[in-house]
């Protein structure tokens, strides 16, 4: 057997072997995460369904627009991949533990460094295959495609996603080789900030060059010519889009010929990682682990001795943890990486929503964006306290016993984690919330409701991270990324989800009544108001205490 098979299959039954028996993690929330995800795919499903068929009963241009949506979906999970490829390779490919191991063993580094890249491209593809199905099945299902369509789009699924890969581990590799340890962060910093800034530009040319000018005069060919950005034809998300599409009408040459490009372009990607990886793969990997002697003991940035000296009040033992945590988030460029990309994809979203063909000054436009935002603002603070708050209690076990000897109790080191965290989720939430309704210029009413649910989900948030954290530990992992991602973080995103969902659909009916003028004022809704708060408050008093209070059993019980 091939080492690299090899390598892989012991991470196989590794795996096996700590599912084995179910831990109690798993048997709670797998039920939860396959349900989440059964209403996914049948809701994707029937959107994509009514569209497609909408567009199919309209033709011509219903054609030439289901063309340019299949072009444009692929371009947005094209563009996702590589952006998660970067970040995944980063952490799989040089932050592993295990590497010390492998890159020992008397192999070529080729073998280790091709296990840890099936293994990266395991972790960044998986989600994007399962948001891809509810797409093909309702093309499928709407054009009423022969069987082989279905086993057809798999086939051509693999080397749609080998593509991105290839071209963000090479990336990571020419980066991490070139950049000493030292500047490896401010290389990622530099450049996600760079495709930021080209992702707002690209947004916001679109957007006002698509979206301004659209009226109900607007022709059918001027919306077609706008989505031509998604129809390059040296793209590989333009042959995945035009191989299905010849699947699905049975063109088993053209779908083929396009299937021969992705392909091949696959097998380019994988030659082109074979030559780097055996040239510039170790010296880049033995490059991260390098120790920066001449900076030793010096403040990683100044900023953190200003802040040191800002927080003087406190007691030291709190002050001092505080910094700790905030010095380990930033030596991790994989950790704010990710950061950075949410929430530069989240301001790029809100300023352009402004020129959106809707007229924001109408009571009714206003009140269903507002709460749009609000869920979207929400929705990003969940999946920041999944990725980055849940893993927290998790990331301390290996180094606990350090923690442990300072002179403050296990309570008061939960408590001082969470006002930490609380307090960072509450600041970056309130400031995009803030930022969104001055750019829709919402009325005062959604202004200062949705700055208090805001701070509200910002602490019922902390609460259920921090708390799920500590009841679902997993010490034996380093990797904050796969602590998130395991069965106790799923949880953790589906109990979120669902606080946030509750939180704002208490509150829903009575504010929508009053912005678009179906009731007359206040005293109309007086009973629906009094219902809403007490439920708001209900919600949010178990979100907040509940979780905190049982992490809090769970660490004061826990054996480390």
């Amino acid at each position: 057997m091939h080492p690299t098979l090899v390598i892989l299959a012991a991470k196989r039954r590794s795996v096996a072997n700590k599912l084995r028996p179910l831990p109690v993690e798993l048997a709670v929330s797998l039920p939860l995460l396959s349900l989440m995800v059964g209403v996914f795919l049948i809701g994707g499903y029937r959107f994509f369904y009514i569209l497609f068929r909408f567009l199919r009963d309209n033709p011509p241009f219903g054609t030439l627009l289901t063309e340019r949506l299949l072009a444009m979906v692929f371009l947005a999970f094209f563009s996702m991949l590589a952006f998660s490829n970067v970040v995944t390779s980063l952490t799989t490919l040089y932050l592993a533990g295990e590497l010390e191991f492998l890159l020992s063993r008397p192999v070529p580094y080729g073998v280790a460094f091709f296990a840890k890249f099936w293994e990266s491209v395991l972790y960044s593809s998986s989600a994007f295959v399962v948001m891809g199905l509810p797409v093909f099945a309702a093309y499928g299902r709407v054009h009423e495609a022969p069987l082989l369509f279905y086993p057809a789009v798999l086939l051509f699924y693999l080397p749609f996603l080998i593509v991105p890969a290839t071209a963000g581990t090479c990336l990571t590799m020419l980066l991490a080789r070139f950049f000493p340890a030292r500047k490896t962060r401010t290389a990622f910093c530099a450049l996600f900030v760079l495709l930021l800034v080209l992702m707002a530009i690209m947004a916001r040319a679109v957007v006002r060059g698509t979206f301004t000018h659209l009226d109900a005069t607007t022709s059918m060919s001027q919306l077609v010519d706008a989505l031509e950005l998604s129809h390059l034809p040296y793209l590989p998300n333009h042959w995945i889009a035009q191989g299905i599409i010849a699947a699905a009408q049975g063109e088993a040459r053209t779908a083929g010929f396009y299937f021969l490009a992705l392909f091949s372009t696959a097998l380019l990607g994988l030659q082109l990682v074979a030559w780097l990886a055996p040239v510039i793969y170790y010296p880049g990997w033995a490059r991260t682990r390098e120790s920066d002697q001449q900076r030793a003991g010096r403040a990683v940035l100044p900023v953190f001795s200003a802040l040191e000296w800002l927080l003087r009040p406190l007691p030291r033992p709190t002050r001092a943890l505080f910094i700790k945590d905030l010095k380990a988030f930033w030596r991790d460029p994989a950790q704010w990486a990710q950061l950075l990309l949410l929430a530069g994809l989240l301001i790029i979203y809100i300023t352009n929503l402004r020129h959106m063909p809707i007229n924001t000054r109408e009571p009714f436009w206003q009140s269903v964006i507002s709460f749009f935002n609000l869920g979207a603002t929400c929705f990003v603070m969940a999946t920041l306290t999944s990725r980055f708050i849940f893993p927290v209690w998790s990331l301390e076990g290996q180094q606990f016993w350090v923690v442990g000897m300072a002179p403050l109790t296990r309570r008061r080191l939960m408590l001082q984690k969470y006002a930490g965290c609380a307090l960072g989720v509450l600041l970056l939430g309130e400031g995009v919330m803030m930022y969104s309704n001055f750019m829709l210029r919402v009325p005062l009413l959604m202004v200062l409701l949705s700055g208090v649910t805001v701070a509200l989900i910002s602490f019922g948030l902390t609460s259920l991270a921090l708390g799920l954290g500590a009841l679902f530990p997993n010490f034996r992992e380093d990797n904050a990324a796969r602590i998130a991602n395991g069965a106790g973080g799923t949880l953790n995103v589906v109990v979120s989800l669902l606080y946030i969902g509750l939180t704002i659909a208490v509150q829903t009916y009575p504010i929508h009544a009053l912005l678009t003028g179906t009731a007359v004022d206040w005293a109309a809704l007086r009973a629906e108001l009094l219902v809403a708060g007490l439920l708001l408050l209900l919600v949010n008093l178990v979100a907040i205490t509940l979780p905190l209070w049982l992490g809090l059993r769970a660490v004061e019980r826990m054996e480390l």
